[in-house]
């Protein structure tokens, strides 16, 4: 997937559950079970010489990880162009040999969707065929899960079935991993921090 978009994948995990297989045979303990979300709109280079805004929300229990990944066509985050909804499962696998505190962990996929948010975005979408479609409506989940969209670099299930990241938590706030590298790799960890956390609402 595009790197704007896989920064939003990430996991939760209860405070009285346990998974993976953290190092040297010991359960890793970490709360991130309720509502997390970007602390204000966020933004970062979209390749083109420009600045992409948006927000990311994570609903999360115990075993299942989901995300709301909406872009926005202004700095204030206040005009949606589309949003990007995830749902998968995960689990710990280790502590991070790169970052201290930080854990390694898989985030599968079972559901991807892309949904329009304004006219002003279909109009885009349509023209380009976007994720090889022509016909997008303001409001309709397509499902890009088999075919993947190349316009946002995601790719069909079939050659990503999920992602490698890391897990930390630091000060109540949350950090995933830098989507640098290639994550959809068996081992693709980051070695590194995303520089922005999320915050539980």
């Amino acid at each position: 997937m595009n790197r704007f978009v896989v920064a939003a994948v990430a996991c939760a995990m209860s405070a009285h559950a346990f998974a993976g297989n953290p190092a040297k045979g010991k359960a890793a303990k970490i709360d991130l079970n309720g509502n997390w979300t970007s602390e204000k709109c966020e933004s970062m280079p979209n390749g083109q010489g420009g600045e992409m805004y948006f927000t990311r929300t994570f609903p999360m229990t115990d075993k299942e990880w989901k995300i709301d990944f909406t872009v926005f066509g202004d700095k204030d985050c206040s005009q949606a162009l589309f949003t990007l909804d995830v749902v998968g499962d995960w689990e710990l696998r280790g502590k991070s040999k790169a970052v201290k505190g930080a854990h390694n962990a898989w985030f599968g996929f079972k559901t991807r969707t892309l949904t329009a948010k304004s006219e002003g975005a279909v109009g885009f979408m349509n023209k380009g065929s976007f994720c090889g479609k022509a016909d997008w409506k303001v409001g309709e989940a397509v499902d890009i899960h088999t075919t993947g969209c190349a316009q946002i670099g995601a790719k069909p299930v079939a050659e990503c079935k999920g992602e490698h990241d890391l897990v930390k938590l630091d000060g109540g706030k949350w950090f995933l991993g830098d989507r640098s590298g290639n994550m959809c790799k068996k081992g693709g960890y980051p070695t590194k921090l995303y520089p922005i956390a999320l915050v539980k609402k």
